[in-house]
């Protein structure tokens, strides 16, 4: 079952809740990995280091909910493409533009969650 990854303010964390991004300093310290429990000092240490927000890991997301979530970032795309490699250069004597179809490509690659 794939997991969900939420930005919240350190001020909502708990003790118990598990990064799913490193924390950097402003210098781009690591100051806590990815994957590291939350506690009571942790939270604190991240305050006096001036730390707004944090990724966790959420809850785990069924399997028909993240292909759910798939399909609408895909129907989304599409539509934002409603006509992939139909817009018109500006001259009407050139082709098509081919880095629409590419671009069409990469986006909907990224929000389907495939990497290539």
């Amino acid at each position: 079952m794939p997991t969900r990854h939420t930005q919240i303010a350190l001020t909502d964390a708990t003790p118990g809740m598990t990064l799913s991004d490193p924390v950097l300093d402003t210098k781009g310290n690591i100051l806590l990995p990815g994957g590291a429990t939350l506690t009571t000092a942790l939270l604190a240490s991240l305050q006096r280091h001036q730390i707004d927000t944090i990724a966790i890991t959420a809850a785990l997301v069924s399997q028909a909910d993240a292909d759910a979530e798939r399909d609408r970032q895909i129907a989304r795309v599409e539509r934002l493409f409603r006509k992939p490699g139909m817009i018109a250069a500006p001259d009407p004597a050139a082709p098509a533009l081919e880095n629409t179809d590419l671009l069409h490509g990469y986006i909907l690659n990224f929000r389907s969650g495939v990497m290539s």
